[in-house]
This record gives structure tokens, sequence and C-alpha cells, in this order.
């Protein structure tokens, strides 16, 4: 069985810990709010990965695998500069600011297994 998290689920269920001033419930209740902020945070990060371009997803990936900005041009036939150019709006759309920090984000979530996912099993 799976649940589904929602705000209003979140604060009931703090209400009714509150209410009864259990110990376990109130610690369960710190559990599912850090699960809902978890579960908010992960959804964020696959709204930004959706809304970088497919050229923008394979440089991202390019940066995430160690290459420089130059190599990723060379490996998509792209110049130095429209690459740069995508770059400058990867960062910010992933919220970003580094090639460091895009490495840790991208290490740290499940987006690269959805990437693959999607392009081992096309349709």
């Amino acid at each position: 069985m799976t649940l589904t998290l929602d705000q209003t689920f979140v604060n009931d269920f703090q209400a009714l810990a509150d209410s009864l001033d259990h110990p376990e419930l109130l610690l369960a209740a710190q559990l599912i709010d850090l699960a809902w902020h978890r579960q908010q945070a992960a959804q964020d990060q696959r709204n930004r990965w959706i809304s970088l371009s497919q050229r923008q997803q394979e440089i991202a990936l390019l940066i995430h695998a160690g290459h420089t900005l130059s190599e990723s041009a060379q490996a998509l036939h792209l110049s130095k500069n429209t690459v740069h150019a995508h770059a400058s709006i990867i960062y910010p759309k992933m919220g970003v600011a580094s090639k460091k920090e895009l490495h840790a984000l991208m290490l740290a979530s499940d987006l690269l297994d959805e990437y693959m996912e999607k392009y081992k099993n096309p349709g």
C-alpha cells in the first residue's frame, strides 16, 4: 500500500498527535512531516529537470559526467559558445550556481534514474 502525502494529511496528523500528547505519535508526526518535505523537494527537482529542453538535458548530463564545456560542445557537434549559453540557462533552472553543485544535485536525486529509464524504454 502506498500512502501519498499531502499538506492536509500532514497538518491533520500533527494536530492529532499534539492533541493526544503521546510521544510515539509526536515522533511519527515529525517523521511524516520530514517525508512530506522530502517528497516536495524531489518533485521540485523533477519539475526543474523537465523544464530543461532535451538539448539542455544532454548538456547537463555531459557536465555531470565531468566533461568540460569544450568537450560537451565537441560531443554534441555544437560551438563552445552555444554550450556555454545553454549552461548559463541550465544552472539557474536547476537552482545551482556551478558544475559542482549540478553534479551533487544529480547524484543526490533520482533524476538520472528517471532519465535513463525513459531512454531504455521509449514510448
